[in-house]
């Protein structure tokens, strides 16, 4: 699979530049490697942030805070990883039986009516391993996006504009295959519940 230097050369070659990046963390090798450095971590978590992908997806039990406000019964505390809450799944329910409960996502915690609660969440993932190929061919355009204003100083802002409009358009078909990579079940009362 293609590491983040990969995906940077790729982000270049989108916009004809030379694909010949070795790093992109510092010390740089030059103009293009700082610019993939600064854009990359950017163009990776707007990505991630767009769609539900299934390799970037986890659910863990909150953890309880000490409530101060009063429009709701609970505050957990988000985990540290998460980059984008999805559903709040109450006590008891696996993802695949309930659409969850409402909650109030503000600053660090999470605000809700309840307890035990499970949150399932993007996840900020580093390794490039996980990603699908049309993912990386999406972040690679939304990388070039970003490379392409300080790269080809154009004033116009064509250019950035048309590889962010592409990205947009890899994204949702990349967004489309992996929401076709599962199906939910039926909701149904599994033996393990029934017996609790």
């Amino acid at each position: 699979m293609a590491s983040s230097v990969d995906i940077a050369n790729l982000a270049l070659s989108h916009f004809g530049q030379a694909a010949n990046l070795s790093s992109i963390v510092a010390p740089f090798s030059s103009a293009e490697a700082e610019h993939a450095g600064r854009f990359y971590p950017l163009a990776l978590a707007e990505c991630l942030e767009s769609h539900p992908w299934t390799w970037a997806t986890k659910r863990t039990a909150l953890a309880e805070l000490v409530n101060d406000r009063d429009d709701w019964a609970y505050r957990y505390a988000i985990p540290a990883d998460c980059l984008k809450p999805r559903r709040l799944l109450p006590d008891g329910y696996a993802d695949t039986e309930n659409d969850g409960s409402p909650y109030e996502w503000e600053g660090a915690s999470i605000y809700c009516d309840e307890s035990l609660a499970t949150l399932v969440y993007t996840f900020s993932v580093t390794d490039t391993t996980k990603f699908s190929p049309m993912f990386v061919k999406a972040l690679g355009f939304r990388l070039s996006s970003y490379m392409a204003g300080p790269i080809l100083k154009d004033p116009t802002g064509r250019a950035q504009a048309a590889l962010y409009a592409r990205s947009e358009r890899e994204l949702a078909a990349a967004a489309v295959s992996n929401a076709n990579a599962s199906t939910k079940r039926a909701t149904h009362t599994s033996t393990a519940k029934a017996a609790r």
